[in-house]
């Protein structure tokens, strides 16, 4: 029910009362109050001025938002601080750096001060709503092999167990995690999804585990993602990318339900259900040693495979639909051509789902008609003659084509390739030898981002 009214509710006038945003030299870039009268000075009074020049009494070592420079993140902080024009500014905050590629050029602050009323959020209820709605409605497809993953699903969901989710890059297995948590009696606490390789090596334990005041330099109390989802469930992606140390930690967590956080003392009771994911073969991974045999098997009470757009092809049409509505809901609709959706049915998919959304947003913005036509989509799909698993083609390059085309053409269809096996960019900028930023130019060229 709740996921019906989701666009209503996510605004963040009724969720904070101001963001904030500074540059990798502590100047003031961005101020927004949505609570003018709740906030105690305007934007003009803030943006261009050095942080520590509007917040007096900031600590650079107890900062969050200066900590985030280096790297950390905070969930839920309280601060006090003393402002430039003589008031005491009391709230809570969440803080993150902002990073391009490999470097943080800032961090961000969204604040909810101590002073804001209590608020209810009111939602209109949307008679369009049918009492029939699926139980799975943000998985698309009617495929046997979608209807097969939702009844697993609906099934896994009602218990407890770990449930591992293996699947391509691009293929929505944390769509799938989130569906486990919606249909499970969990549903009422916390979802937190994380990605592994995204956390700094540096924060690995204290991201997982919390930390207390003084266990390293600047560290504070905080909790970690463990703790913090008591009574809910934590969705791991790339779980095969943590350093084995810390899936050691994970692994006695998840046997005896208790942490303890680093540099603390204690241990803390945490009731929390893992659901993790891994796009490459996690036999291999074992193997290979990238995930430990004990910590496999505890995750893997449950294991489910999400299969790749290629099996799946009777969806193409319906997720096609979905996301034409989705990236064109203004004016009149647009539809596919009769040879748009042959070539959106033939073609392999490398990326998956994700890519087809690309594909369909980047067609929705250039197409001048309401008929969307091959020439409207990314230029790769329809230049480039990969064989897929049903022996279909995009068609051979045309014998009039430039060198320039077809090394483009080589490339696109190498990236997708390698994207689809590898997944993790930082990985595979490493494999062929360019920068990550590199990377993820190309990938934006050739519509595989």
């Amino acid at each position: 029910m709740l996921e019906n009214y989701i666009d209503q509710i996510i605004t963040m006038g009724t969720l904070a009362d101001s963001v904030t945003i500074i540059d990798d030299q502590q100047i003031i870039r961005h101020f927004q109050p949505f609570n003018p009268d709740i906030v105690p000075f305007t934007a003009s009074d803030v943006v261009g001025t050095h942080f520590r020049s509007t917040f007096l009494d900031v600590d650079p070592a107890d900062s969050g938002v200066l900590r985030a420079l280096h790297g950390e993140s905070t969930i839920s902080r309280a601060y006090t601080h003393l402002l430039f024009n003589g008031q005491r500014s009391s709230g809570i905050e969440s803080i993150f750096p902002i990073r391009m590629g490999d470097s943080i050029i800032g961090s961000i602050s969204v604040s909810r001060f101590l002073s804001s009323p209590n608020r209810f959020l009111d939602v209109k209820d949307d008679p369009s709503v049918s009492p029939d709605l699926a139980e799975i409605p943000d998985m698309i497809g009617n495929s046997p092999a979608m209807q097969t993953l939702k009844r697993q699903i609906l099934r896994v969901a009602r218990t407890d167990a770990n449930v591992l989710i293996c699947g391509e890059t691009g293929t929505g297995k944390e769509l799938v995690a989130h569906a486990v948590h919606t249909a499970s009696p969990r549903c009422k606490r916390l979802f937190y999804p994380q990605n592994c390789a995204a956390i700094p090596s540096s924060l690995l334990e204290s991201t997982f585990f919390g930390s207390e005041k003084g266990a390293y330099t600047g560290s504070v109390h905080s909790k970690g993602i463990l703790e913090q989802a008591d009574g809910g469930t934590v969705f791991l992606d790339e779980i095969n990318s943590l350093d084995p140390a810390v899936q050691g930690k994970i692994l006695r967590a998840l046997e005896t339900k208790k942490l303890r956080r680093l540099g603390g003392t204690r241990e803390i009771q945490s009731d929390f259900r893992i659901v993790s994911a891994m796009n490459e073969d996690p036999f291999a991974c074992m193997r290979s040693g990238k995930i430990r045999n004990d910590l496999f098997f505890r995750l893997s009470t449950v294991i489910l495979e999400v299969p790749p757009l290629r099996q799946r092809r009777d969806d193409i049409p319906l997720l096609a639909e979905y996301f034409l509505k989705k990236f064109c809901p203004q004016g009149p609709g647009k539809t596919l051509s009769q040879d748009t959706a042959a070539l959106l049915s033939g073609y392999h998919w490398p990326g998956n789902v994700r890519e087809l959304k690309n594909a369909i947003e980047y067609a929705c913005i250039f197409a001048e008609s309401s008929e969307i036509t091959p020439k409207d989509l990314p230029s790769y799909i329809t230049r480039t003659a990969p064989a897929d698993s049903a022996g279909c083609t995009a068609g051979p390059a045309p014998s009039s084509a430039s060198l320039k085309t077809l090394m483009e053409q080589y490339e696109a269809n190498l990236l997708s390739r390698r994207m689809a096996a590898c997944g993790n960019r930082s990985r595979l900028a490493r494999e062929l030898g360019i920068t990550r930023q590199t990377l993820l130019n190309k990938l934006s060229k050739y519509g595989l981002l």
